[in-house]
C-alpha cells in the first residue's frame, strides 16, 4: 500500500472518461471518442465501499498501517491512477457503503470472532427460514450498548461499533479450533448480510441463525431458547453489531466521485447490491448519480418503458475525429443494474440481471451491429462490445489457476440461479468481455465461449480485502488499427492489465482480450477440427508404424 492520505468512493459501478467537459457531452450530444493516437483507455475501479471520509477506518491492512488509514487512501489512489493512466473512462463496478474496523488500541477482550462476508452462490444456499415477529425486533433494539470484539483477517481484534442491525449471525454453542483462548461460551462464526450468505467455517455446535434487518423482514431459523436470549442480550447489544458508515448517501457520493469532477472527466456509473443500503434508495442513489456534474450515467432507456432495475444504458465511442469513423461507434460499452438481492421468496442469494433487461441488452446490441456493418464504411463483422456491472454470473466459477490471469481468493458469489444472461451475450456476437467487481480478493480473467470474464479486484481501503495483498485496480486498453490511407479505422484490439496501489505503482497480468488476428471457433467446430486434426496424427504414426 502507498503512502496513505486521501478520499475515494464506494457504492456504485463508475467510469470515468479523460475529456474536456462532460456538460459539453450532455448538451450537445456529443459521443465518447478515440484520442489522436488512436487509443481508448479505460480505469475500472471496483468496490471503492466510501463511508464519511477521514472518519471511516480502513479495513484488512497490515497493522502498521492501520493508524491514520481512512476512506482518504482510496481517493489517494484513484488520483494516482488518473495520473498515471490519463484515462479516456474510468468505471467503478459497484461496491457502496462498508464495515468499519476500529483502531487496534481500542481492542481489550473477545468473544466473538468475525470471519467475513460470504456470498450467497450455489454453494451458499440455505433453507427458507420462517418470519421472526416484530416484537423480538423490538427487544433487540431497546437493548443496552455494547461493544463487539472481533478478530479481522489481519489477525487483530476491534470493536465493531456501529448503528443498525443489518447482519446474519451464526451463534456456536462450544468454542472452536483457532478461537481466541480468550473466548467464553459462544463463539460467533461468520455474518454476513443475507441468510444464504453464512455457513459455519469450522466444526462447532451452531444453534441459531437470525437477521438483524430492522428496514426489512427479520427472520429465524431455530426457535430462540431463554439461554440464548441471555446470550443475544449482552452480545447484540443494542445498535452496535453493523451498521453502514455513510451516514448520508449524497454527501458520500459527492465525495466519492470528486476526483473525477475535479479532474474535468466525465463518468458513468452502475449500481451494487450494497448502494440502497444508505440514506436513499436504489432508484434515489441513481437519480442523484444522474444530476452529477460530469456524469455520462442515464436512469434507463429513454425508449424502454418497463425495465428491471436502475441504470441500465449504453454508451458509445466513436472513431478518431476527422477520421473515416468519426461519426460511428467503434466501440460499445453496455450498462446493466445486476440487482441487490433476490425477491423471490423460495430463491435466495443475490440479485440477476432480469428478462427486460436482456431483452433491452439484445435490441440495443442489434441496433448497434446494424449501424456498424450498414454505410458509410459499412463493415463485415460487428464492432467489439464491453459489458459492465457488478455481481458475477454464475459462469465465472467456470474457471480454476489453470484457465485465468490472477488469482481466486474467495467464492464466486453470484446469484444462486442463473439467468441465462451470459447465453445471451454469446448469442449477441459483439461482446468480448464482461467487467464486474463484488468479490474483493479475485482479480483474475479468463475466457469462456469467446468473452473474457473479469474481476477488477478491490479498490477501496474501506471494503474487506485481505492484508498485505495490494488494492487494485484494471486497466482496459483499445486500439485502432491504420487504414490503407494511413488514417484511423475500426478497432484492431483490446488489451488489459491491473495496477497494484504500492510505491512503485507496479503493473501486472497484461492480456489480451481480443485482436481482429484472433479467431474463435464455436465449441462444436472446435470440437470437430479437434478431432480431425487427431485422426490427421493417427493416420501419420500408422503409416510410420507400417514402415
Amino acid at each position: 500500500m502507498a503512502n496513505l492520505h486521501l478520499v475515494v468512493a464506494p457504492f456504485v459501478v463508475v467510469l470515468l472518461v479523460s475529456l474536456s467537459s462532460a456538460s459539453a457531452f450532455k448538451e450537445q450530444g456529443q459521443s465518447l471518442r478515440f484520442s489522436e493516437k488512436g487509443e481508448f483507455r479505460i480505469l475500472q475501479v471496483a468496490d471503492m465501499h466510501y463511508g464519511d471520509g477521514k472518519t471511516t477506518p480502513c479495513e484488512d491492512v497490515l497493522p502498521q498501517q492501520v493508524a491514520g488509514c481512512s476512506d482518504l487512501n482510496t481517493t489517494a489512489f484513484l488520483h494516482r491512477m488518473i495520473a498515471a493512466v490519463n484515462p479516456h473512462l474510468i468505471i467503478f463496478t459497484g461496491g457502496t457503503l462498508a464495515l468499519a474496523p476500529p483502531p487496534i488500541d481500542q481492542v481489550n477482550n473477545s468473544h466473538f470472532r468475525l470471519r467475513r462476508e460470504i456470498g450467497g452462490g450455489d454453494n451458499d444456499v440455505g433453507p427458507p427460514v420462517p418470519f421472526l415477529m416484530d416484537s423480538y425486533l423490538a427487544q433487540l433494539k431497546d437493548m443496552s450498548r455494547h461493544d463487539l470484539l472481533v478478530e479481522h483477517m489481519s489477525g487483530y481484534y476491534g470493536v465493531m461499533s456501529d448503528n443498525a442491525f443489518r447482519v446474519w449471525l451464526i451463534i456456536c454453542t462450544q468454542p472452536t479450533v483457532g478461537v481466541d483462548p480468550r473466548a467464553d461460551q459462544w463463539s460467533l462464526l461468520t455474518v454476513g448480510p443475507q441468510p444464504w450468505s453464512v455457513r459455519q467455517a469450522r466444526p462447532g455446535n451452531c444453534r441459531i441463525i437470525w437477521l438483524t434487518y430492522l428496514k426489512n423482514v427479520a427472520t429465524l431459523e431455530l426457535s430462540i431458547s431463554p439461554s440464548l436470549m441471555h446470550a443475544l442480550h449482552w452480545v447484540i447489544a443494542g445498535d452496535n453489531i453493523f451498521g453502514f458508515d455513510a451516514t448520508d448517501a449524497a454527501s458520500s457520493m459527492n465525495a466519492a466521485f470528486s476526483p473525477a469532477i475535479s479532474s474535468n472527466i466525465p463518468w458513468a456509473a452502475v449500481l451494487g447490491n450494497h448502494d440502497q443500503e444508505s440514506t436513499l434508495s436504489r432508484a434515489g442513489v441513481m437519480k442523484h448519480i444522474v444530476g452529477m456534474k460530469h456524469s455520462l450515467s442515464q436512469f434507463n432507456p429513454a425508449e424502454v418503458e418497463d425495465i428491471d432495475g436502475f441504470g441500465n444504458y449504453n454508451l458509445e465511442v466513436h472513431g478518431v475525429e476527422g477520421s473515416a469513423f468519426e461519426n460511428k461507434s467503434v466501440l460499445n460499452l453496455y450498462f446493466l443494474d445486476s440487482g441487490d438481492y433476490s425477491t423471490v421468496p423460495f430463491i435466495p442469494g443475490y440479485g440477476w440481471i432480469k428478462p427486460s433487461q436482456q431483452f433491452w441488452f439484445e435490441n440495443t446490441s442489434k441496433k448497434l451491429q446494424r449501424a456498424y456493418m450498414n454505410k458509410p464504411e459499412a463493415q463485415k463483422a460487428p464492432a467489439p462490445g464491453l459489458a459492465y456491472f457488478h455481481i458475477p454470473l454464475p459462469e465465472f466459477a467456470s474457471f480454476d489457476s489453470s484457465n485465468f490471469t490472477g488469482v481466486k481468493q474467495e467464492g464466486i458469489s453470484s446469484a444462486s440461479v442463473n439467468s441465462g444472461f451470459f447465453t445471451t451475450l454469446v448469442e449477441a456476437g459483439d461482446v468480448k468481455a464482461v467487467f464486474i467487481g463484488h468479490d474483493h480478493v479475485n482479480d483474475f480473467c479468463g475466457e469462456l465461449t469467446g468473452i473474457h470474464l473479469c474481476y477488477a479486484g478491490g479498490f477501496g481501503y474501506h471494503a474487506y480485502g485481505k492484508a498485505g495483498w495490494d488494492r487494485r485496480a484494471r486497466v482496459v486498453v483499445a486500439s485502432l488499427e491504420k487504414t490503407e490511407n494511413g488514417g484511423w479505422g475500426a478497432v484492431k484490439s483490446i488489451k488489459t492489465r491491473k495496477y497494484l496501489d504500492n510505491q512503485q505503482l507496479t503493473t501486472i497480468d497484461v492480456q489480451v482480450l481480443w485482436s481482429t488476428g484472433i479467431a474463435f471457433l464455436p465449441p462444436n467446430l472446435f470440437s470437430l477440427c479437434l478431432c480431425f486434426f487427431q485422426f490427421i496424427l493417427l493416420q501419420e504414426n500408422t503409416q510410420d508404424s507400417m514402415l
